[in-house]
Order: C-alpha cells, then structure tokens, then sequence
C-alpha cells in the first residue's frame, strides 16, 4: 500500500469517526433533554392540578348577589334582612359577614340552606342590626372570596 493510499484510508476513517461523535452527541442531547422534561413534568403536574383545583372559587365570583332592595336593617327590632340571589355555580353552603352599626361587632354566619340554582332567592334574618353586608360562598369546605357587599338602609 503506498503512503497515498494509506493517508486516503486514515482520512476516511476520522471522517466517520466525526461523524459518529456528532451523531452520538446529538442522541446524548436527546435523551438529557427528554429526561428533564419526563422529571419536571412528574414535578409540575401535580402542582398544576392541585392550583386548577382552585379556580372553582373563581368561578363563583358575582354568582352570589345580594338583592338590595329587598335587604335592609332595623334597630328596634335589632335584626338584619338579607336577600340572597343564586345563579349558576356549584356550591355546598355559603357565608355571611355582617358588620354592626358602630363597625365594632363582625359576625360571620355559615348555612347550607342555599338558594337555588339559576336565579334562586333567599331571605336570611339574622338577630343582628347590620348596615353591611358581604356573601361568598363555600366550595369544597372552602371558604371562597366574598362575591358581593351592600351596605343596606333601615327597613321602612
């Protein structure tokens, strides 16, 4: 085999040898970036699913409306008139907050008799005079963000 001859297949073969080492390289790139994705995705999903959970309350936001014409106070009778109105969200209860005349006294009633779905109404009288109001509403034994506040005039 002549020196010509020689240089010619010690050429051809670092050739391939390149092209295999690209070849590898490119297929180890693969695989690493595969697995980061497989590990960041076990890491992820669960915490996205746990995070939509969550925008059930989202979805009650402005569902629940307090009726103001038909809600008010009286301070001889020292009770709370609320109207409750209900459209179209799955709820198990809600909630009421109240505050007093003088904004020293909050309470916060809970109750599982809920107006019915679609446009219900429900007049809640609680033995408290209040002139504001809040309703939010309880999903998933979870208090959710308050949907609506009035501030009520005396009952004529």
């Amino acid at each position: 085999m002549s020196a010509q001859e020689k240089n010619s297949v010690f050429f051809k073969m670092s050739i391939n040898k390149k092209g295999v080492s690209t070849i590898v390289s490119t297929v180890l790139i693969l695989l690493i970036t595969v697995s980061a994705i497989a590990i960041i995705s076990t890491i992820l999903i669960p915490y996205v699913k746990k995070s939509l959970s969550s925008t059930d309350c989202f979805k009650t936001m402005g569902e629940l409306k307090i009726v103001r014409e038909k809600s008010c106070f009286n301070l001889t009778s020292a009770e709370t008139k609320v109207t409750i109105q209900r459209e179209n969200i799955n709820i198990t209860s809600i909630y009421v907050s109240a505050s007093g005349i003088s904004d020293s006294e909050t309470i916060v009633k809970f109750d599982s008799d809920i107006p019915k779905s679609g446009g219900g109404q429900k007049l809640y009288v609680y033995n408290f005079p209040a002139n504001k109001v809040s309703v939010g509403a309880v999903v998933n034994s979870k208090n959710c963000d308050i949907s609506d506040s009035a501030e009520l005039e005396e009952c004529s």
